[in-house]
């Protein structure tokens, strides 16, 4: 098992532990986040080549354990940013709650997302083959374009994620 599938492994006791909700709530979750886990890596596949080891499973040329990443980067980031606006809403009124939820959002998935990508990075979970034209991030050393999708998830896919939640899908 490589390094990088241990820390997703750590990542998703995390997530399973902390913030306390009903199992109910996080299976829902887990379950609705799993069909854009199996689809995003497919779409995203030109930009990086994963690091093979013996002990990876792959599914579709993806490996399993960053399927299981995606389920927990997107829930975990959606999950803390509620927490945040339930706390802090009253406390900042002079912001409309649509405009803090978005700015909750965009803080917590790109946060979240640009930190576990780091790490991953680091670990040499993969390499980037695109998406690097606009430079580098310093003394993290992703490409700027991660933070800017991570960005475009909180704006979008929290989005969905949360309308989903009130329609009764998760």
């Amino acid at each position: 098992m490589q390094k990088s599938e241990i820390f997703i492994l750590i990542f998703f006791l995390i997530y399973l532990i902390f913030p306390l909700r009903k199992w109910t709530v996080k299976k829902n979750e887990f379950l609705s986040v799993i069909l854009f886990a199996l689809f995003f890596p497919f779409v995203l596949e030109p930009i990086w080549v994963y690091t093979r080891s013996e002990w990876t499973v792959f599914i579709f040329n993806v490996p399993l354990f960053f399927i299981l990443y995606w389920v927990v980067v997107i829930s975990f980031s959606v999950n803390l940013s509620d927490y945040f606006l339930n706390k802090f809403s009253k406390k900042m009124r002079f912001i409309s709650i649509l405009w803090l939820n978005l700015l909750t959002d965009i803080v917590f998935f790109g946060f979240i997302g640009t930190l576990c990508e780091t790490v991953l990075h680091s670990l040499n979970a993969y390499n980037y083959t695109m998406g690097t034209d606009l430079g580098f991030i310093p003394l993290i050393n992703v490409p700027v374009i991660l933070l800017l999708g991570y960005v475009g998830l909180g704006i979008f896919g929290a989005h969905t994620f949360r309308k989903k939640k009130e329609e009764g899908v998760i």
